[in-house]
């Protein structure tokens, strides 16, 4: 055949070419780079797959023969759970590569324990499970644990495996806090919480005792209305009465000794070992406000008692008008002495028109006369107005205005 050349060149180097690829293939992986910018990835089994490769990509060769961990989930929600309970649950790792995988313990979360690895080795198509075991404690309402796996797969390198639930509270208050609005100086005040529990049928309540003298508190079950939407199984309606002569900022609590007369149902195989013989102590946190034996109220004047005038014309002068507010059984509040500085302000005190006397309320004037001089009070220069008083338990008050005088 005298045309021999060009037929091996025809036949014989495609077919060369195709058995080199093909043992090539059989034996390694490969990436072909097209000069227009692809990047193909050629396997073992013969597919070639294409993938687009942007400017800030790292190609990244794995062995063809590598193994390959396979998790069925990395997460798991357990649901409810009762506190101080032990919760367990195991997650499947498959070897679905063609060598052997490793799997070796890594950290876990404070409360979460890895208790075991089923197998530290498994060949191709063999399965493993990683059992977690974690107890919820008090901390409620979310518990989140997590433990981590490292493995010789190149592309899973860690796996982190997460429980995750709601405890339900032993105990809980709705409002968290016993919050006191208005406590009244001379009167007894008194503000209602309820306490329940998510894991009790029932309970009582066989002792108190109050950081704060004379405090006093009543008990009763609450209405079964209330429980849904506490996801409650029992509770008490709690009033708390404050007594009458506190005075400033009160902070405190109530600590409560209870004891479950039954228990809950359990929710997911969790078991309430709680008996008649458990007591259990609860603190229910008082914090409040005294009001003040005398309060002005006014569009003009703070809850610190500042007053504002802001800017006054030379000549013109201002006068602003206060209701003074007396919460003291004795309700006549005469002035004796005004110092203020600067010393032309103007301050008088007259009866509330039309109100009767029992109702502890007057009128409060301070002026700006229109001959005071330029200047400006504001800030650290502000005036400052002390009014005493002729009373047994009002002695004094004192006041500061910001305004200037401009020309």
């Amino acid at each position: 055949m005298r045309n021999k050349p060009l037929v091996f060149t025809l036949v014989g180097v495609p077919l060369i070419g195709c058995a080199f690829f093909a043992f090539f293939a059989a034996t390694s992986s490969f990436i072909y780079r097209h000069p227009a910018g692809d990047v193909f990835d050629v396997r073992s089994d013969g597919i070639v797959m294409a993938r687009e490769l942007r400017a800030h990509d790292e190609i990244t060769e794995f062995p063809l023969h590598a193994p390959v961990a396979q998790v069925d989930q990395t997460e798991y929600d357990f649901g409810l759970m009762d506190p101080l309970t032990m919760g367990r649950h195991a997650f499947v790792i498959t070897n679905a590569g063609s060598s052997p995988l490793k799997l070796q313990q890594g950290p876990t979360s404070c409360k979460c324990t890895l208790s075991n690895i089923s197998r530290n080795a498994l060949e191709p198509g063999d399965t493993a499970t990683v059992t977690l075991e974690w107890n919820t404690g008090r901390k409620f309402p979310v518990y989140s644990h997590y433990a981590t796996v490292y493995t010789n797969d190149p592309q899973h390198k860690t796996i982190e495996l997460q429980v995750q639930g709601i405890v339900r509270r032993q105990l809980g208050l709705a409002p968290e806090l016993l919050a006191f609005k208005q406590i009244h100086p001379d009167k007894p005040t008194s503000a209602t919480v309820a306490l329940f529990s998510q894991t009790w049928s029932s309970f009582e309540i066989v002792g108190a005792v109050s950081s704060i003298a004379g405090v006093e508190w009543t008990s009763r079950p609450l209405p079964p209305s209330r429980l849904p939407e506490l996801a409650a199984t029992s509770g008490r309606e709690i009033t708390v009465t404050l007594p009458p002569g506190l005075a400033g900022d009160i902070t405190g609590r109530l600590l409560l000794t209870l004891q479950p007369t039954g228990s809950a149902a359990s929710t997911n195989n969790a078991v309430d070992d709680s008996t008649v013989e458990d007591v259990v102590t609860f603190e229910v946190p008082i914090a409040g406000h005294v009001l003040g034996r005398l309060a002005f109220f006014g569009p003009d004047i703070d809850a610190g008692g500042l007053i504002d005038f802001g800017k006054l014309p030379v000549g013109k002068g201002a006068r602003k008008r206060f209701v003074a507010k007396v919460r003291d059984e004795q309700h006549d509040l005469k002035i004796v002495r005004v110092t203020a500085n600067p010393d032309f302000i103007r301050v008088k005190m007259t009866s509330y028109d039309g109100a009767a006397s029992s109702a502890g309320l007057s009128y409060l004037d301070v002026e700006i006369p229109a001959d005071a001089p330029p200047g400006v009070h504001s800030g650290v220069t502000e005036a400052t107005i002390k009014i005493e008083f002729d009373h047994p338990r009002i002695k004094s008050t004192l006041l500061r205005a910001a305004f200037a005088v401009v020309k």
